[in-house]
């Protein structure tokens, strides 16, 4: 008997029997289905002036999470929120370090907080004519 529940359970059948304990073998998916991207990449049009790249969210265009990834040469600043700090502040902003850079440090600036995005406005600064990454799902 003892062999017979050993096979069931590398079957995965065991859990059809009493008693026998049950374990989640497939993964959960717990985002929507109808999120698509949008990808809004493009370059600093002005130098340590901040630009948006979405507007906040809504129910009617929810996304789980977004990634801005500096493909430029200098640092670039990410701030998430609705109304950006001054131009040329960026004391509360993220620093994003350019991709490939001899600097050690993050390339790239996600919103995504367990499975919850910050719906805020998402802004970027930087140097102008460098080009970056940016999509949200």
């Amino acid at each position: 008997m003892g062999r017979l529940l050993g096979w069931l359970g590398v079957l995965g059948v065991a859990c059809l029997l009493p008693l026998a304990p049950c374990y989640a073998i497939e993964p959960v998916q717990t985002s929507p289905s109808f999120v698509t991207g949008m990808n809004a990449s493009g370059t600093i049009a002005v130098s340590a002036t901040w630009q948006r790249i979405w507007i906040a969210g809504n129910p009617a265009t929810p996304f789980n999470a977004c990634v801005v990834q500096n493909n430029g040469t200098h640092a670039m600043f990410v701030f998430a929120g609705t109304i950006p700090p001054a131009n040329g502040t960026t004391t509360t902003a993220y620093q994003v370090l350019p991709v490939g850079g001899s600097t050690q440090g993050p390339t790239e600036f996600k919103c995504n907080f367990g499975g919850v995005s910050d719906n805020s406005s998402i802004w970027i600064s930087g140097t102008a004519a460098d080009s970056f990454y940016a999509n949200r799902y």
